[in-house]
């Protein structure tokens, strides 16, 4: 695991970023009334999720959530303590935001973390039969909280199994709050933890179902088209900050596809098609030789 030195890094498993766990949610933070959601889902072959908890967002509760993750993976200590300065100054706010009734609401969006149950599996072998895992963790994601009034500093108490998720199998990702605050709507946000988790780095592009892309949005009566449209403007926006290079939606055997170009390869990509262009033109002036069909053998190697 990379070592966590700044309070905006965090490393996160991959599993609670892939699934829409931190969704879309617009829910209203003073509500009485807690709208439960569940979700269960197979990042991998080798990793699966069930969630059972309250609805959280991309953009109020996952930074408050990676902050106090931070803390503990620097500290490594269960028991965090952030004050009012730092919790406001890793949140990038304002001094004029730095009221009374915000802190009020984020010690709420805090205590809701306390109602959010995560279930982690992880196969040897890969999932087809759910029941033989070789790992399995049961958590919430805070174990208690507390606003202690007269010091202006807010006590969590987090599970010990984060102990040990830290030495099991499971992918982590790390995640910078600096990079992630430049992106501005919640569905962009959603997308790009969701992107996260995906190991095509070194690919020049890869593949996602497009429903499994607007599952990320979590539980919604949006029409599909409108969820789509969504799905567009969020990646136009990773595309303008240079997440990724771009994306195409395609159909591939009668299955939704969405394209997503590395934006890594970007460079690498011109270049190979102009060394490609070269090589092929000599070929089409000289007559097929060996060293030409060696060539083109090359070539599409390459």
């Amino acid at each position: 695991m990379k070592k966590i030195k700044k309070s905006t890094e965090s490393m996160q498993l991959s599993s609670i970023i892939h699934a829409p766990i931190f969704a879309t949610s617009n829910y209203n933070v003073e509500e009485k009334s807690r709208k439960l959601v569940s979700y269960e889902v197979s990042r991998t072959k080798y990793e699966r999720i069930i969630y059972n908890g309250l609805e959280l967002n991309a953009s109020d509760d996952f930074p408050l959530f990676a902050i106090i993750v931070s803390k503990y993976q620097q500290s490594k200590k269960f028991s965090i303590t952030l004050t009012d300065k730092e919790l406001f100054e890793a949140l990038k706010l304002s001094k004029a935001s730095r009221t009374e009734a915000k802190r009020k609401v984020l010690v709420k969006r805090i205590k809701r973390l306390e109602f959010c149950h995560v279930e982690l599996f992880y196969y040897k072998s890969g999932c087809d039969d759910v029941d033989k895992y070789s790992t399995r963790l049961s958590f919430p994601l805070f174990e208690s909280t507390f606003y202690d009034t007269d010091t202006k500093e807010i006590k969590i108490e987090l599970s010990r199994k984060l102990g040990v998720i830290a030495t099991a199998e499971f992918s982590e990702e790390l995640i910078d709050l600096t990079v992630y605050y430049k992106i501005k709507t919640q569905y962009a946000k959603a997308v790009y933890l969701f992107l996260q988790t995906k190991k095509f780095k070194n690919q020049s592009c890869f593949y996602v179902d497009l429903h499994k892309f607007l599952e990320r949005f979590g539980h919604s009566n949006m029409e599909t088209r409108e969820k789509k449209r969504k799905l567009k403007i969020a990646l136009d926006q990773l595309v303008s900050l240079n997440h990724i290079s771009g994306f195409e939606f395609e159909k591939i055997d009668d299955i939704d596809k969405v394209k997503i170009i590395n934006k890594m390869k970007k460079e690498k990509e011109k270049e190979k098609g102009k060394k490609k262009k070269v090589n092929d033109k000599a070929v089409h002036v000289d007559e097929m030789n060996s060293d030409d069909i060696a060539r083109l053998e090359k070539l599409e190697e390459v």
